[in-house]
């Protein structure tokens, strides 16, 4: 028969085990809620950009409204992109990645010479960058979508002082305007 020392003893290790499990547990679903969080964030800040970018056409209230609604419709594909963008890099390479831009940026670069800085601090292979590349595009599809559908709100007078008609870009340089007299 088992001894009273070798029952209490199992009995300890189960509930030790136990406990540890549960605290393993409670730490990754801090770790999941802190990352949901940061993606939230992420986006978050993707419509605040969004709704910065209508600032001259001076939206109404139900205007907001209804923008932040379409926003919110676009918002799981930015927050896709965003984390296939995550999923590219550690968490000490976005940290490299973010002090690299803020140098950069500090340093009067921009755009091409900005990103081949990055590159060079986190060591980009090509294969990463075209993930990159992809997820940016996914993302930028997915704003550009919201923005369009936001443009739509827009009355004349608010279109107007964006400064362009709607569903109308940039002019190009080989663009010429008809005078009085063209045909």
């Amino acid at each position: 028969m088992l001894n009273l020392k070798t029952i209490v003893s199992v009995g300890l290790l189960c509930c030790i085990s136990i406990c540890a499990s549960a605290q393993d547990a409670e730490k990754d679903k801090k770790k999941n809620a802190r990352k949901k969080q940061t993606d939230k964030k992420q986006v978050d800040r993707v419509a605040n950009r969004l709704l910065a970018s209508f600032k001259k056409a001076e939206l109404t209230e139900e205007q907001t409204k209804q923008a932040k609604a379409i926003i919110a419709k676009h918002a799981s594909k930015i927050e896709e992109a965003q984390k296939s963008v995550n999923a590219l890099f550690s968490r000490e390479q976005q940290k490299k990645r973010a002090a690299a831009m803020k140098q950069g940026k500090k340093d009067g670069l921009s755009g091409k010479e900005l990103s081949a800085k990055v590159d060079e601090v986190t060591g980009q292979t090509d294969e990463i960058k075209k993930k990159l590349n992809e997820a940016r595009k996914v993302a930028q599809k997915a704003m550009g979508a919201a923005k369009a559908d936001i443009a739509k709100l827009l009355t004349e007078e608010q279109t107007k002082a964006m400064g362009k008609k709607r569903g109308q870009g940039k002019k190009k340089d080989g663009d010429k305007t008809k005078k009085d007299g063209d045909q």
